[in-house]
């Protein structure tokens, strides 16, 4: 976990720094969707590998942004089922450099997780998250890009907490600007 908070803030420092490689005008708004993957490490290494998630973000300044993002995971075998949906806000820093922006983000939200069985029972619990994370964007044309990213989210419930890694990849589209 110092890692991850340490690369999430040396990222976010050098998203902060001014360059003369920020030729690139930022955008009024960013809409991104795309494939979500989702790993509980808790749970044996329980993988969720069928995703989607969907972002959108406005920007305070240059380099800050404000970010909404959803997110849900699947996965069927047997006769389970579980379903896990991620609802958060938060902030993104990024380096808006010549065809690549590098992020670091900061999410917190709920998540809901939906489990039913074959013999026609179902559960759902809700809890508190908190998601470090970043990538990159990789500018396709003035408007579209390619998104990558890796998120770390750890869920808090009954006083205990668990690990998940969820990879992201999709398309954003940079609305407004110059």
């Amino acid at each position: 976990m110092r890692t991850l908070t340490a690369a999430t803030l040396a990222l976010a420092a050098v998203a902060a720094t001014p360059s003369a490689g920020w030729a690139q005008p930022e955008p009024r708004a960013e809409v991104g969707v795309g494939y979500s993957f989702l790993r509980i490490a808790e749970a044996d290494g329980l993988n969720l590998p069928a995703g989607w998630t969907a972002s959108a973000a406005a920007p305070v300044n240059r380099w800050l942004s404000g970010v909404g993002e959803f997110a849900g995971n699947y996965r069927s075998e047997g006769g389970a089922k579980p379903r896990l949906f991620t609802y958060q806000v938060g902030v993104r820093a990024t380096a808006r450099l010549n065809g690549i922006e590098p992020f670091a983000q900061f999410l917190a939200g709920g998540l809901t997780v939906n489990a039913r069985c074959s013999c026609g029972g179902s559960q759902s619990v809700n809890d508190f998250v908190v998601e470090p994370g970043g990538g990159v964007d990789l500018r396709l044309t003035p408007r579209t890009a390619v998104r990558v990213a890796v998120g770390f989210p750890v869920v808090f419930s009954d006083g205990d907490h668990a690990n998940l890694f969820r990879f992201q990849t999709g398309v954003v589209i940079k609305l407004g600007g110059q």
